[in-house]
């Protein structure tokens, strides 16, 4: 079911996956740049080295012998094959060529990972805004927003991936050596060896997305939490359902797989361009409809959709009785009014963007109705109203009456406020 959901919800914002398609590109060429520029005075150093020069030579003059009809192909793959060995050897021979393309390589993948990982807060804040109230934001706009928080998330996850990725690979090295060692002893294994290290790699995969896969939505509903505070809350709510989640995500991974083979063939390749884009903006949806079935939330799958996680029999409106329902209706609508040019304070509080700016202001960033206008993008009386809600229940702090403000409000409040409990008293 969560599968369902999330494939509703990539369906109904799905120009994020070029957003972020255009992102991954950018990323790309501004690494394999920095790439170039650190590997250029490396390999020239390597290349004009007398020995290397002798081995490329022979190289390509038995490779031209082969071309020229001069020498049988096993003569030619025999020779070639002493070729690469002498390079190889020589290479060994330098004691700072490994280290320093090892260390090279390092760098290189840590600083893609890091700005590929800043898109995750931005990508996962837009899905939250439109399952939570079907409020739709630009890539950009949110990625600025963002941008102070996606930084610290960013270096906490190299902190916590990269020891994690080096086991990974050498798992999947140590069984690639034993299989090429069984496959020289049972030649049938041979048949079996990448499908089995392939699904090794999948499961061991959807093992660390799982475990982590509690970590963002726990951010973005709890803001005022530091990135490793909210990494140990967020174990609590994956371990009940860590089984059911991690087939899900083995199935997303499977997908992946599908799209990137047998889908980009028939699409010559343009699906393995964007099937990184598609498959990431996928995991943050599947992570926030599991937060929020745990947590017994509402949220839109699109702008007409909305899904109640309360199983049937517990919600709400099953449990009160006909005079009851009727009573919540009245309480509802009791300040509506047919006609009006300024929002009430009961309005005000009604309307999604209210609780968007809250959770503005509780990013630190200072508020304004001028601000709140870009952000939300909302009419100038609206963000006028909410400030003065904001002001009038306590929440805002300036030391004038112009300018931004402050909020000071607390995820308690905030909890309340949702919940539509008692709130805060007015100010007097």
């Amino acid at each position: 079911m969560e599968f369902k959901q999330a494939g509703s919800i990539l369906i109904s914002n799905f120009s994020l996956t070029f957003k972020v398609f255009l992102y991954i590109v950018v990323i790309t060429l501004i690494v394999a740049a920095i790439a170039v520029g650190i590997f250029a005075p490396i390999m020239n150093l390597f290349l004009s080295g007398e020995a290397v020069g002798t081995i490329v030579s022979n190289f390509t003059d038995h490779a031209n012998g082969f071309i020229k009809g001069n020498a049988s192909l096993y003569d030619t793959f025999s020779l070639l094959k002493d070729d690469v060995g002498d390079m190889i050897n020589y290479i060994i021979s330098l004691n700072w060529f490994i280290p320093a393309l090892v260390t090279i390589v390092i760098f290189i993948y840590l600083l893609y990972l890091f700005l590929f990982t800043l898109s995750s807060m931005p990508i996962a804040d837009i899905i939250n805004n439109s399952m939570a109230s079907n409020l739709k934001y630009g890539y950009l706009s949110n990625f600025a927003l963002n941008f102070r928080r996606s930084v610290r998330y960013s270096l906490a996850k190299i902190v916590v991936f990269f020891p994690i990725d080096l086991c990974i690979l050498g798992v999947l090295v140590g069984l690639g050596y034993g299989i090429y060692f069984l496959i020289s002893e049972v030649q049938i294994l041979g048949y079996f060896g990448l499908g089995l290290m392939l699904v090794i790699g999948l499961v061991l995969a959807s093992i660390r997305q799982t475990c982590f896969s509690g970590w963002i939505p726990r951010l973005i509903f709890h803001p005022d939490e530091g990135v490793f505070k909210a990494l140990k809350n967020s174990f609590k709510f994956v371990k009940p359902d860590f089984g059911k989640l991690m087939l899900l995500y083995a199935c997303i991974y499977f997908c992946l797989y599908f799209l990137v083979t047998v889908v980009g063939l028939f699409t010559f390749g343009l699906m393995s361009f964007l099937a990184p884009s598609i498959s990431y903006v996928m995991l943050r949806i599947v992570e926030l409809v599991s937060y929020y079935k745990i947590n017994k939330l509402k949220f839109y799958t699109d702008s007409v959709t909305v899904v109640d996680t309360v199983d049937f029999g517990m919600r709400q409106e099953e449990q009160l009785t006909p005079e009851q329902l009727a009573f919540e209706e009245r309480k509802l609508n009791k300040n509506i009014r047919e006609i009006t040019f300024e929002s009430t304070r009961e309005e005000v509080l009604a309307n999604p963007a209210f609780y968007e700016a809250l959770k503005i202001g509780m990013s630190g960033e200072r508020i304004s109705a001028s601000t709140l206008q870009i952000h939300l993008g909302i009419t100038k009386s609206l963000a006028k109203a909410i400030i003065r809600t904001m002001d009038e229940m306590g929440f805002l702090e300036s030391p004038n009456k112009l300018g931004t403000k402050a909020v000071k409000i607390t995820q308690e409040q905030y909890d309340k406020l949702l919940l539509g409990e008692e709130i805060p008293k007015e100010k007097e």
